[in-house]
């Protein structure tokens, strides 16, 4: 995995470059002093899985430089470090994977550490589709949430719809050890891609809503309650 320190504290960012590598993670870093200088990099073709960005830097600050990072690289995990705990609201307004009080200790580095692996795993894992005469691979993490009426199965992916011939309850065995939830009898759910619950609607990251049944809602709110206590 591949990651990025912006920060304008070269004492702060050397101790976090020190901490990442101490975890014994296989993590290759990169430091930067300002945030022109990493969007710059990304901008040149460099692929970061991760960045750790301090909020409080002079011109680009933080919260700009990770709104501008998601742009390039949507997949990108970003995890803010900063004095300032009352940025913690506006860090999660820009999709943070994290957000690290200074001084930071080298249990809780490790600790996001482990978990952003887990996600980069996650990522890069596909589940295969036979669609008419073709067989292809769709990134797990991009499938939001799945739909089957009748014998056709819909997969609502970020960008597109793909339609196979299949049922549910086959597609679901395979699916639930990544996370998937099914939610009615015609829909499952990634549980790494719902944003929050309105009602019996499960309001998902880009704003899609998928109807949960009324029998189902406790028992959703409960397998949900258990799978964000782990990740």
């Amino acid at each position: 995995m591949k990651t990025a320190i912006c920060d304008d504290s070269l004492r702060d960012a050397a101790l976090l470059r020190e901490m990442i590598g101490a975890s014994g993670l296989p993590i290759d870093t990169d430091a930067f002093d300002n945030g022109n200088a990493l969007l710059a990099e990304i901008q040149r073709g460099t692929h970061y899985n991760a960045v750790f960005l301090d909020i409080d830097m002079p011109g680009c600050n933080g919260l700009e430089l990770a709104r501008m990072i998601k742009q390039h690289a949507p997949k990108t995990m970003v995890v803010f470090v900063t004095s300032y705990p009352q940025y913690a609201v506006d860090a999660f307004d820009c999709e943070a994977f994290h957000y690290l009080l200074k001084p930071v200790s080298q249990a809780k580095v490790t600790q996001v550490l482990e978990r952003m692996m887990q996600c980069h795993r996650e990522q890069n894992r596909f589940y295969i589709l036979k669609i008419r005469q073709q067989t292809i691979r769709v990134p797990i993490c991009d499938i939001f949430y799945i739909e089957c009426c009748q014998r056709h199965v819909l997969y609502h992916m970020r960008h597109t719809v793909h339609e196979t011939v299949g049922n549910l309850k086959t597609v679901y065995e395979e699916l639930r050890p990544f996370g998937f939830l099914q939610i009615h009898q015609g829909y499952l759910v990634n549980m790494a891609l719902i944003s929050h619950f309105d009602g019996f609607d499960v309001v998902l990251s880009d704003g899609k809503r998928v109807p949960m049944s009324v029998r189902k809602r406790a028992e959703v709110l409960a397998a949900y309650a258990r799978y964000i206590e782990v990740h």
